[in-house]
């Protein structure tokens, strides 16, 4: 199955027809398409409180902003994730405080996050990283013994589960991305806010439409919208999910069944089922670890590392987030996450490909490990 086909291209072609391309004027709902698509990613997580938005970023500053965190208030955050983690607590006022990650999962550590708490502390915000989720029942336990509220940050991980239950139906609030990097895209960025509660999900949507002057709220609301074109282009894609996921899955598992002694794979947790947005591994090579870069030349030599989505092979995030000079001041004792930094080699050869296709480029990745670890 093509990642964009004839079925977007019909959706898209409905949307210009009508006129109607982002009727949030008329009806402070938004229009037809929004509403369909917030009805059907809410279905898929037996939710019916879904809120379509401009981007993933969009949705963490939303759900910040309805739960009431702003100036003074602390969000507990992983300083391993994209840096809109902790950039929207910034836009919403508060503070961040980096709490340090597992060595294995790369996820926020539940053991650490009780440390990170302070009369401050409003809100945590976990991160299913790569797709693999976190220790949902531990941080919810800590949360709830502490009064508070948990954002589960689902950018990476549509479809991951814990026990059968998908990851962002466990916090209060939860936000997925739709970049166009993502497994789904809404024509290159989007996003969703899932919540429980019917009052958060007021909120969001009046945040999310100019609040002051359509919805004659005390509080200011911003321009968040998704257009009609964005939430059809997603609809199309919402019908291919569970087929991309299938192949995403198993593609992965193949490739972590093959990998060589020195490569090792992001672990997950008993009972949890990754998405495998990314294949995380660290290299545990002396040899591999000091040829990182050479690796990664020959994969591009060969074809197989393009610098595109479905055909990347990289040393993941380039820093950690506490790292870059917006959050220095931010002081984070983060040891593991700045151990595994320098060791990562994360591959995103698997997705949308078929498993013939992909069991070929999986033995040019072999070939060439093996080739540098004997050089």
């Amino acid at each position: 199955m093509e990642r964009f086909g004839e079925c977007e291209i019909l959706n898209l072609t409905s949307v210009v027809k009508s006129g109607k391309l982002s009727p949030f004027y008329q009806s402070p709902l938004g229009g037809g398409w929004v509403q369909t698509f917030e009805k059907d990613f809410g279905e898929y997580h037996n939710s019916k409180n879904a809120i379509a938005v401009s981007s993933g970023t969009a949705a963490l500053h939303i759900s910040l902003l309805s739960l009431g965190i702003g100036k003074n208030d602390e969000v507990i955050v992983p300083p391993l994730s994209f840096v809109a983690t902790a950039s929207a607590v910034l836009m919403a006022g508060a503070k961040p405080v980096f709490c340090d990650v597992d060595k294995e999962t790369y996820n926020i550590d539940p053991k650490k996050i009780e440390e990170c708490i302070t009369k401050k502390t409003k809100a945590i915000i976990p991160v299913h990283l790569l797709g693999n989720p976190c220790d949902m029942e531990k941080i919810m336990d800590i949360a709830n013994s502490h009064g508070l509220f948990v954002i589960e940050d689902c950018a990476q991980s549509l479809g991951a589960s814990i026990r059968c239950k998908l990851v962002g139906t466990f916090g209060h609030m939860s936000i997925f991305s739709f970049q166009e990097t993502k497994t789904i895209t809404t024509l290159g960025e989007g996003g969703m806010i899932l919540t429980y509660s019917p009052l958060f999900a007021d909120k969001c949507r009046a945040i999310r439409n100019h609040a002051e002057k359509y919805f004659s709220a005390m509080f200011l609301g911003y321009n968040y919208r998704m257009t009609e074109a964005q939430a059809a282009f997603g609809l199309a894609q919402m019908s291919k999910l569970n087929y991309f996921n299938s192949i995403q899955k198993e593609n992965a598992e193949y490739l972590i069944r093959k990998l060589p002694k020195g490569v090792k794979p992001q672990k997950v947790r008993e009972g949890c089922d990754s998405s495998y947005f990314i294949i995380g591994c660290t290299l545990e090579d002396d040899e591999l670890l000091s040829s990182r870069d050479e690796i990664i030349n020959k994969l591009i030599e060969k074809g197989i590392h393009k610098t595109q989505p479905g055909a990347s092979v990289s040393k993941g995030y380039s820093e950690l987030i506490s790292d870059l000079p917006l959050f220095k001041k931010y002081k984070a004792k983060v040891p593991t996450a700045k151990k595994l930094l320098p060791k990562f080699l994360w591959f995103d050869i698997h997705r949308w490909k078929e498993p013939e296709k992909f069991k070929e480029d999986v033995e040019v990745v072999l070939e060439v490990l093996e080739t540098v670890r004997n050089k």
